[in-house]
C-alpha cells in the first residue's frame, strides 16, 4: 500500500476591523482602518445604532487638532505584537517572583 504524502495548505487572513477600542489598564487605545489614531484624540462616543435604531455604527469624536495625525498611527497588528511582549515579559517577572 503506497502512503500519500498529504501537504497541509494553511491559509491566514488579516483580520482588518474597522473599529477597535482597546482598553489596558487607564489608557484606551483607538483604531480606524488599522491605524491608531489616540494621538490627539480628547474623547470619543461610539453608538452601534442611529436614531431610528437601525444598525449604523458611528462615532463622535473630539480632536486635539495640533496633536492629531493619521500618519504617525501605530498598526493594529503591531500594537497586538508589542502587547504580547510586554505581557510575556510581565509573566516572566511574576514567575521569578513567585521562585523567590
Amino acid at each position: 500500500m503506497k502512503k500519500k504524502n498529504k501537504k497541509r495548505i494553511r491559509i491566514e487572513t488579516e483580520i482588518k476591523p474597522k473599529l477597535a477600542l482597546v482598553s489596558l489598564g487607564k489608557a484606551t487605545y483607538v483604531f480606524l482602518d488599522g491605524k491608531c489614531i489616540s494621538e490627539g484624540l480628547l474623547d470619543v462616543e461610539y453608538s452601534a445604532k442611529d436614531e431610528k435604531g437601525d444598525l449604523r455604527p458611528t462615532l463622535d469624536m473630539k480632536l486635539d487638532i495640533q496633536r492629531f495625525s493619521f500618519e504617525n498611527g501605530q498598526t493594529l497588528e503591531s500594537f497586538i505584537k508589542e502587547v504580547e511582549k510586554e505581557r510575556e515579559f510581565l509573566s516572566g517577572i511574576k514567575s521569578t517572583i513567585k521562585k523567590d
